[in-house]
């Protein structure tokens, strides 16, 4: 089965966030978008969207995730995630 191309996307309170990362078929190890970033409060609802490139085939992750960093050392309701860490394998 073939390795299919996929976009993974930051989504923030429902709608499309800033960051985005872009797989190509066959792609494997660590991608991460390093020029976008997303603010968040602690009342947004905090998620990712995938879309595979194909009707055939698989995308395959080990693991997604994001860094917080807090922009206000007074507050924890000011952070900007930073997401990446996508890993694709094929069998």
């Amino acid at each position: 089965m073939a390795i299919v191309t996929g976009t993974i996307q930051v989504r923030k309170d429902g709608a499309n966030g800033t960051q985005i990362i872009n797989v190509t078929s066959g792609g494997t190890g660590q991608f991460e978008d390093t020029t976008h970033s997303d603010a968040f409060i602690s009342t947004n609802d905090i998620n990712y969207s995938l879309v595979t490139g194909g009707s055939t085939g698989s995308f395959n992750m080990t693991h997604i995730g994001c860094k917080i960093l807090n922009t206000d050392p007074t507050t924890v309701l000011k952070d900007v995630i930073r997401c990446g860490g996508v890993i694709p394998w094929a069998r």
